[in-house]
């Protein structure tokens, strides 16, 4: 029941303007390993690999697959994101899994969006999870047919309070 809840909010905000957001949410441990993961490149493919790809595959970008759409509240490398946000971790010790991992990507039969409206996107989502004023990263990936972002957010904010993760599936 609670995850229809949380399948229902995120269609909710989307449906006005694009058909459906299809959304996952991780709540994790370690930031690092979350913003490396969604900022470095996947392995080399071998031209063996290439070959096994459907020609929409070859055409898909695995060097640079990853755009930085907005920083929110930190800014940096890999290194430094994990420290600001780690920093801020710091303002509640309780927490074990301070690391929200949102993944939306459009319906297939969707429109391409802009940056500009993936970020609204990314910032709309924040708002309805309580989180647009905690530390978060919208990161656009171009490594699949189908567009999506990762928002890597900071469960816990400035005041030390934590975002609630009741709701998650």
């Amino acid at each position: 029941m609670k995850s229809r809840h949380r399948q229902k909010k995120l269609k909710t905000i989307y449906s006005n303007n694009y058909r459906t957001m299809i959304g996952k949410i991780i709540i994790g441990k370690s930031f690092k390993n979350c913003i490396t993961y969604c900022l470095k490149d996947k392995q080399e493919l071998s031209l063996e690999d290439i070959n096994k790809l459907s020609p929409a595959e070859q055409q898909l970008q695995h060097k640079n697959r990853a755009e930085i759409l907005e920083y929110n509240k930190c800014f940096g490398n890999i290194k430094e994101l994990t420290e600001q946000m780690n920093d801020v971790k710091k303002q509640s010790r309780r927490i074990e899994k301070p690391v929200m991992h949102i993944i939306l990507r459009m319906a297939p039969e969707d429109r391409v969006l802009s940056k500009n409206e993936l970020i609204e996107i990314g910032r709309k989502c924040a708002e309805a999870f309580g989180v647009a004023d905690h530390q978060y990263l919208n990161i656009l990936h171009k490594d699949t047919a189908q567009q999506h972002i990762h928002l890597v957010i900071n469960r816990i904010g400035f005041d030390g309070k934590a975002t609630s993760d009741s709701n998650n599936y």
